[in-house]
């Protein structure tokens, strides 16, 4: 392995945090792409380097961006390669550091082994007498630490030693263990690694990755409660003070759901504030008794529609997206992923800010929105469901964008949840609520704005297609779950349920109901005829109401949420045909 004063500057001690460079008087640059500036701004501008430096054995390997090469990229430590990809070249330093510094493992003991094994166990050169052979089991199995009668060798995990007076075998079995060679022959076994002792075939398995609910950042599962506790936790200890919480909490605790258990009135009233002041032109929606309509209501209850269809943008998306750039720097290039609502919030909100946006979306959504959401000067790129997640990443790796999620952030589901506080400003006391669900951001907004204000007996129902129920199922199951989701309602039907919502949802929400499409359909021909143009996507919550998926609503206020209204002409013809 090179010595530490050949390793490229990119190369730095995980101990040992990297500052800027003097070039001159009061001029310094970063060391790993070269930027020039003050002290103070470099230091903070190398933090932003730290989101993608790997850390292996004692060093931080920074990505360089010197222009060594046209992209960015990482410089192993241990030869010459350079690789673009994270995921890769977490993969390569593995396994390239295994074959430059193999040690027998620690399982062999003095009691077990002979002196000279033990010298190899502690990476010392064994006498110029002896010599290793690495073999392995001819019938697949797992190779077993035992002594040879005949040979008088031992077996160790498949590793000959032998003894100082071994009978003569082919030189090309031997290999006699100098200290110049030595590391060439011996092997460590990592538990991590799945390693075959006769091709050294390495099998690594990629850690889970999340993504963080408060800055989108995707994570390693096993980091991201560090990450939001240091992050986060310490710039919001609202979310730490409310019920007693703790950062024992934070650090042992699911983070899901303790930030839903942090989540206070005041939060929801700060993000309305905002909402509502926004210069995207966020506006108070009405809300009708079905009586003022033309609807051929059959349900023995006081039905209430909240008009989010007649929204800015044409859906409630507009309210998230709006807390979601007041509290993102401008100037940012953001990408996301969604069916077509929340793509054309986020579409509209980045031309107002003047920001680069790009939007992943399933390709089973109608390509009419895909067009309406290019209008706006918005890249976007059609996928298959279970690939958007993948897409998302390299966007994020490799083109160093910004995830701003659709529906699984803490400043979206806020937004959301001013249209809970709507409802409650025109009705009070509402005995039952009822919203559809995607991946549950407006249910979980809704439902804890609704709860946190005092009512605590007001019902509070989500609803799904059967073809796309991610948070039905995840409540059966007690964790966030995916599937591959199908549903005419393309805006209810994401690859899988937020973890947040989740949580909010699990908390305050009284249960889940399914509807089938063509329940669906029947809703958005109803509304239309009654004069109200809504999408399938919103029309669902009211699919549940006239099919009796709600009990209990006999003489009661129910509120159904019309969630949105952006229908192509032509896919609206095939519903009333």
């Amino acid at each position: 392995m090179p010595q530490s004063n050949q390793l490229h500057v990119t190369i730095c001690p995980k101990a040992k945090r990297p500052k800027p460079i003097c070039i001159g008087p009061d001029k310094y640059k970063c060391q790993f792409c070269n930027r020039k500036g003050e002290y103070a701004a470099l230091v903070a501008h190398i933090q932003t380097h730290e989101k993608t430096a790997i850390e292996f054995q004692e060093k931080k390997i920074y990505k360089c961006n010197l222009g060594c090469s046209k992209s960015s990229h990482y410089h192993c430590c241990s030869c010459k390669k350079t690789i673009i990809s994270r995921n890769y070249f977490t993969e390569h330093i593995h396994k390239c550091g295994l074959s430059l510094n193999m040690q027998v493992p620690s399982l062999c003991t003095s009691s077990m082994v002979p002196s000279t094994t033990t010298a190899l166990c502690n990476n010392s050169a064994p006498p110029n007498n002896t010599s290793v052979t690495i073999c392995s089991d001819s019938n697949g199995s797992d190779p077993q630490c035992s002594e040879d009668s005949v040979t008088g060798s031992l077996n160790v995990l498949g590793i000959k030693v032998k003894s100082a007076s071994p009978p003569s075998l082919p030189a090309s079995l031997t290999a006699p263990v100098t200290p110049s060679n030595s590391q060439d022959i011996l092997m460590s076994v990592n538990p991590t690694h799945n390693i075959c002792a006769g091709s050294l075939k390495v099998l690594t398995s990629r850690p889970k990755r999340i993504t963080c609910c408060f800055c989108n950042l995707i994570l390693n599962k096993k980091n991201i409660k560090v990450h939001i506790q240091r992050r986060h936790m310490s710039a919001n200890p609202d979310l730490l003070q409310t019920n007693g919480l703790s950062h024992t909490h934070a650090a042992s605790g699911n983070m899901e759901d303790l930030v839903a258990e942090g989540i206070t009135l005041k939060m929801l009233n700060d993000a309305r504030e905002t909402v509502m002041s926004s210069p995207l032109g966020v506006i108070k929606t009405p809300m009708i008794l079905w009586s003022q309509t033309t609807l051929p209501l059959h349900v023995p209850c006081n039905a209430y529609l909240k008009l989010e269809n007649m929204q800015k943008t044409g859906s409630f998306k507009i309210r998230g997206v709006a807390n979601q750039f007041a509290r993102r720097s401008s100037g940012g290039h953001f990408v996301t992923l969604s069916a077509g609502n929340y793509g054309k919030s986020f579409a509209y909100a980045s031309k107002h800010y003047r920001t680069k946006g790009k939007v992943v979306m399933p390709e089973n959504a109608p390509i009419s929105r895909a067009l309406l959401i290019q209008s706006f000067g918005i890249e976007v790129e059609r996928v298959p469901t279970p690939c958007l997640m993948d897409v998302i990443s390299r966007c994020v790796q490799e083109e160093k964008m910004t995830f701003l999620h659709s529906y699984n952030d803490l400043d979206l589901i806020t937004g959301h949840a001013s249209v809970g506080f709507e409802i409650l400003e025109a009705l009070p006391y509402p005995d039952v609520v009822v919203v559809c669900c995607g991946g549950g951001g407006l249910l979980a907004g809704v439902a804890a704005a609704i709860k946190l204000s005092g009512c605590e007996d007001t019902r509070i129902y989500g609803v799904e297609p059967e073809g796309a129920c991610t948070m039905y199922k995840s409540f059966i199951e007690k964790k966030p779950v995916g599937m591959d989701s199908k549903s005419i309602a393309s805006g209810l039907a994401p690859p899988f349920a937020g973890a947040l919502p989740y949580a909010l949802c699990q908390k305050y929400v009284e249960e889940m109901v399914l509807v089938t499409d063509d329940e669906i359909k029947s809703a958005v021909c109803a509304l239309y005829k009654a004069g109200l143009v809504v999408e399938p996507s919103g029309s669902a919550a009211f699919a549940a109401l006239v099919n009796n998926r709600i009990p209990d609503i006999t003489g009661r206020n129910v509120v159904v949420i019309l969630s949105g209204g952006n229908i192509a002409k032509d896919e609206l013809t095939s519903f009333l045909d």
